[in-house]
């Protein structure tokens, strides 16, 4: 048994030492480490743009190992390979060989290959270069708002990355330092984690006195260590480091709304006030020392009684007894803290002067005339104006009428306090107005002398006799009857009244805001008033078809409502209307040359507008006087017939005194026609020029026998005339007895003129009814 036993021991021995040489040798041929860093020397990781370095620790057993020997994949041959210590091997690869190169950004794996002497694998290495080209990410935030009283604690959370690929998650180069900073430099702090991790969650607590009172920002930026540097980020919050303000030019002394700066020897009500600002304020805070404005009470520490208004203001007030005793400046010191503790203290200076003397009565009236006081039977206004230094509130003022005592309605300071007293009746007769002693000021000092005046009752309105209303060009033509968009609006309107006028018109249907447009009266004579509404003032500018509503009041509050209707017209904006055709007809047809040279003959010319349309009808609202050319025989041109609606226009034109050596002559006249279109709401606002062309004849006889009688009449003359140079007296008979001849055929003519054109336009009547 023994025997076996070491022959067993002998046999493992022996396998022992055969196998040591090949189990040694495995041992020894290995590559012990890999790396590879870029420019930056971060292991694993290299920028969009780099070189690689890759470092190996390799060894063979017995054996020395040369860059051929290692491999970056399977053929890029390593640049170097140095003895180092432990028998193994430091080899280098410098990727590429000179500059950078670039590099796809996602996680690229590698292998590196040690060979054997005899060019076989003998062991491999595997592992991952990641191209990092994405900058870290910040975020901050806070609580909304910081009291003067405690740290501002941001808080930030900072994610670095490598790429936007698949095979980056989770790597990273890793968070060089994190800058927090305002922009005004207060703030400028650095973090420099010590974590290699890709996410960095923390705070930083900051000291509130660095920061400003109200709305403050604090700023973030992030640098990984291939110092790529994040986006800006910001977080806003408030911090609250002001004390309430006492608003020092707030403070007033007043009663029933009126400030005070005096004082009577009575002890009058008075409230104090002043604002204070914070949104915080503590309003059970707010103390004042008000015993200077009455030293007998006890004000020394008096609590105020105060409200938030809005925008962080509130108002604080004080109800006390007003009596300092003497003149002079007081002082008040007034005291307020806010939630947190923040404490304000203002200390004021108040001048107050001694006013003992109480209102003095200037005037009492109903109206502004100030030779008698006039008044209605019911719902009149009576106002007292009085001389006063300090004020008046108007529960403390009382009119007297005859027995009834009444309180005012309002008193207000304009120039001198005045009081009013709104729909007081009076009797059917006089009455009698009175302000007494028992009306006093705010501080208490009464009336020293009563003032009354008699009340004379006025119950009859304005009477209106005449009013015309009528329009008035502004840029284009007026026509009457016809007010359009455009045109001005001119009111005189007439009245009889014993009392001053006074006059307000509604236009507002027809001129934009012109609700309460004031009229201008004037007094005539005696009893007479004129009231007129300037037209610069009233542009119409609204098409309407409405009342204008007058109102004429006396200076008793008397009143006249009178309203007129009124029709306004919009415009039809054409540039070149064209609504009429026309024909035109004369009368005589021809001109006699023989009485040329002696009378200025005439000829009527009617022309006939037609409207062109009959699906949009049109109507004259205004026909221009014609204007006519072509020759130079006419001495003038009249037009007759051109009123509202008309159609047909006459031309009269005169000649002059020749005799018409000419065959013919054609005169070419022009008419400027508005008109009214459609439903008649609209005027053209640019005329229509209508042209109608007027042929003139000539003949020798025109009428007839009348010719050869004018003619041997001027064949007498001509034969008185030869013996001329006989006798002077003979010559005179010649000449006057040619003076009455010319002058019997121009009356003749005349006449005859009439008749032929009566006749003429008779006839064309008659055509027109058939």
């Amino acid at each position: 048994m023994k025997e076996k036993y070491l022959q067993f021991i002998a046999s493992f021995l022996m396998v022992l030492v055969l196998t040591l040489p090949f189990y040694t040798t495995s041992v020894y041929a290995a590559i012990n480490q890999a790396s590879v860093k870029g420019s930056d020397g971060v292991e694993g990781f290299a920028r969009a743009n780099d070189f690689l370095n890759f470092n190996v620790q390799a060894s063979l057993f017995n054996a020395t190992v040369a860059n051929s020997q290692v491999l970056l994949g399977s053929g890029t041959q390593f640049d170097r390979c140095t003895a180092s210590a432990n028998n193994s091997y430091e080899c280098t690869l410098r990727f590429p060989g000179n500059g950078t190169a670039p590099f796809e950004a996602k996680s690229v794996p590698f292998t590196i290959n040690l060979l054997k002497g005899d060019n076989t694998l003998d062991d491999s290495e595997s592992s991952n270069i990641t191209i990092d080209d994405k900058a870290p990410q910040v975020e901050l935030t806070s609580q909304s708002t910081f009291s003067s009283q405690q740290n501002v604690v941001i808080n930030y959370d900072v994610t670095d990355f490598a790429c936007d690929d698949p095979s980056c998650s989770g790597k990273c180069v890793g968070i060089k330092k994190i800058k927090f900073y305002t922009n005004d430099s207060a703030l400028q702090q650095e973090i420099n984690p010590t974590t290699s991790s890709c996410s960095i969650k923390s705070s930083i607590s900051i000291d509130p006195k660095t920061f400003n009172n109200g709305q403050n920002s604090v700023f973030a930026k992030a640098t990984d260590k291939f110092d790529k540097v994040s986006a800006e980020t910001s977080v806003t919050f408030n911090v609250d480091a002001a004390s309430p303000k006492i608003i020092q030019d707030s403070f007033t002394i007043s009663n029933f709304g009126i400030r005070i700066d005096s004082f009577s020897l009575n002890s009058a009500p008075a409230v104090v006030n002043i604002n204070i600002s914070g949104s915080d304020l503590d309003l059970n805070s707010v103390t004042a020392d008000l015993s200077a404005l009455n030293p007998s009470a006890n004000l020394k520490n008096v609590k105020a009684s105060c409200a938030f208004v809005d925008d962080g203001l509130s108002i604080c007030k004080w109800l006390i007894g007003l009596n300092p005793k003497t003149p002079g400046l007081k002082t008040i010191v007034i005291n307020a803290s806010d939630t947190l503790g923040n404490k304000e203290s203002a200390t004021i200076n108040k001048q107050l002067a001694l006013d003992d003397k109480g209102p003095v009565v200037q005037s009492l009236s109903t109206s502004e005339t100030a030779a008698q006081i006039l008044a209605k039977s019911s719902g009149n206004t009576v106002i007292a104006v009085f001389d006063e230094a300090t004020g008046l509130s108007p529960n403390q003022i009382f009119l007297h009428i005859d027995d009834i005592k009444a309180a005012a309605t309002s008193c207000a300071k304009d120039a001198t306090w005045a009081c009013i007293w709104n729909n007081v009746n009076f009797g059917s007769s006089k009455s009698k107005i009175s302000i007494e002693p028992d009306t006093t000021d705010i501080l208490g000092n009464a009336v020293s002398e009563t003032f009354s005046a008699d009340v004379v009752i006025d119950n009859k309105p304005p009477v209106l006799k005449s009013m015309n209303i009528s329009p008035v060009g502004g840029l284009a033509q007026a026509f009457q009857g016809f007010p359009k968009i455009g045109d001005k609006i001119f009111v005189v309107a007439s009245l009889t009244e014993d009392n001053d006028v006074s006059a307000v018109a509604d236009f507002s249907k027809f001129i934009s805001g012109a609700s309460k447009a004031a009229g201008s009266c004037q007094r005539a004579q005696a009893d007479e008033h004129t009231c007129t509404w300037d037209a610069d003032a009233n542009t119409i500018n609204l098409q309407s078809n409405d009342l204008i509503t007058f109102n004429f009041s006396d200076n008793a509050g008397n009143t006249l409502i009178v309203t007129k209707s009124f029709k306004t017209y919009g415009l039809e904006n054409a540039t070149v209307p064209d609504f009429w055709t026309s024909t035109v007809q004369c009368s005589p047809s021809t001109i006699d040359r023989q009485l040329g040279p002696l009378i200025n003959q005439r000829v009527f010319c009617q022309a006939s507008l037609t409207q062109k349309s009959t699906t949009k009808p049109a109507s004259t609202v205004f026909i221009g006087p014609a204007a006519c050319s072509g020759s130079s025989i006419v001495q003038s041109v009249d037009t007759l017939n051109t009123g509202a609606g008309s159609t047909s226009p006459i031309v009269k034109i005169t000649f002059n005194k020749d005799d018409f050596r000419v065959d013919s002559a054609n005169l070419t006249c022009s008419f400027s026609i508005y008109s009214k279109i459609g439903s008649g709401t609209t005027i053209t606002q640019n005329p229509e020029i209508e042209n109608v062309n007027i042929p003139v004849q000539f003949s020798n006889l025109p009428i007839g026998e009348l010719s050869s009688d004018v003619q041997r009449k001027i064949d007498d003359a001509k034969d008185e005339a030869e013996g001329i140079y006989k006798t002077i007296g003979t010559l005179n008979k010649v000449m006057n007895v040619a003076k009455k001849i010319c002058q019997l055929l121009h009356t003749i003519y005349n006449i005859v003129s009439v008749l032929y054109f009566v006749a003429h336009a008779l006839n064309l009547a008659d055509i027109a009814a058939q």
